[in-house]
Order: C-alpha cells, then structure tokens, then sequence
C-alpha cells in the first residue's frame, strides 16, 4: 500500500535521522537528556517538494517543506506556541523531529479540468482526497507519534496543528483525462497566509500504468 509504505518510510526517518549515531558505532553513546521534542521548524512555502504519482491503488501528491530552519529566537517562540516543552526532560537516543512553523486550518485542492460530473473545474475536491500526516500533540498526552490520515473536506481548523513537515495526499478516484489536468493545493494558515502549490501534473504514463494494474478510474 503507497501510502501506508510512504509513511513508515517517513517515520522511519523521522526516528533514525541521525542513524550514524550509535548504529554503526562500535561503543554505546550515552544518551542526552532533553526538554523539547523539535530539533527543528520549517516554513510551510514554495521551497517544498511536491511529488506526484499513480499506482494501482490511486492518485497521490506528497508535499514535503524543504529550506532553512529557523533560528534560535523563532524556535523559541515555536517552542511557546505549541507547548514544546518536557518538565522532567526525555532521552530521545538520536531520533529527529522535525515540525512546521505554522499550523494549517484549510486545505483546498482543485482541478483545472472537470474532474466528474460533481466537481467540474475550479470545484473544490475536498470530498475526493484523504491526507495522510503527523501530528506532535498526542505526543505530549500520551508519548505517541503517529500518522493520522483523514479525507480533506472533513479537516477542522484544530486537526492539523502542530504538524511534520511531510504529507501524501490520495485519492482513489482518476479521470481518464488526468493528463490533462492541473492540480492545486492550496494550504490556509493560522497566520492569515495562503500557502499556494500550483501546476501539479500528471503524465499520460502515469495514468496508463494505473489502468494496466487495474486502478479505478472515474467515469462520466
């Protein structure tokens, strides 16, 4: 499953960023204690990467930040603005984390094109795609850090706060049309800022290779 195998690849990451650390040591090193979870926050903006594809189980466009942390003063204030602190310290072993500077309270995707006969071009396609990501707050309830994926056109404001810098973005449903169409995703920040990718593409390659592996398509 893509996106199932996306995210553990991700989380994978995540956990063994620093994975020259100790692996492939001979001598055990001693852990370092730690009050905050982040070892670093990116901006949510046009120096992400944006990777499109098709496989047999859909449609998917995953997002990753890329860019300059941020310095010492706005890691601070990050650290105030989601709670980023642990009272009594924690030994994360070399594991990295990595969040977003701003939280998202909308995601908006639509099409150049008429996707079906319910969402002709410009429409929002909330209903059609699921996103895949990570959200930090239960680790400081419970410890836990793990992918949530919900569709998009059910998103609350409160959902995607304190988020990773990755997200997969699905949808089970492909028009025969797909290459043809050009997709954006548009993220609304709780900083009144509008984080716009546009001009996301698929190829004729793509959508072929779908029907081939017996992908659904969406059908007028």
């Amino acid at each position: 499953m893509k996106k199932v195998l996306w995210f553990c690849i991700i989380l994978g990451s995540l956990l063994f960023t620093a994975c020259d650390i100790g692996i492939y040591n001979a001598k055990p090193i001693k852990p370092i204690l730690e009050y905050h979870l982040i070892n670093g926050y990116l901006h949510i903006d046009q120096r992400a990467t944006v990777s499109p594809s098709i496989d047999m189980e859909g449609l998917s466009i995953d997002i990753k930040m890329k860019g300059y942390y941020v310095d010492e003063d706005s890691q601070d204030e990050c650290r105030a603005k989601y709670g980023d602190y642990i009272p009594n310290g924690w030994y994360p072993n070399g594991y990295q984390y990595y969040a977003c500077v701003e939280s998202i309270q909308k995601v908006k995707i639509t099409s150049s094109k008429d996707w079906d006969s319910d969402h002709p071009a410009g429409t929002d396609l909330g209903d059609l795609f699921y996103v895949t990501y990570i959200t930090y707050v239960p680790f400081f309830e419970d410890y836990r850090i793990e992918p949530v994926t919900k569709r998009v056109s059910e998103l609350t404001m409160y959902d995607m706060w304190f988020v990773d810098i990755n997200f997969s973005f699905t949808s089970a449903q492909v028009p025969e049309d797909i290459a043809e169409h050009s997709l954006t995703v548009g993220f609304s920040l709780d900083n009144q800022r509008t984080a716009v990718f546009r001009n996301i593409l698929f190829t004729d390659a793509d959508y072929e290779y779908a029907v081939e592996h017996g992908q659904r398509v969406t059908e007028e």
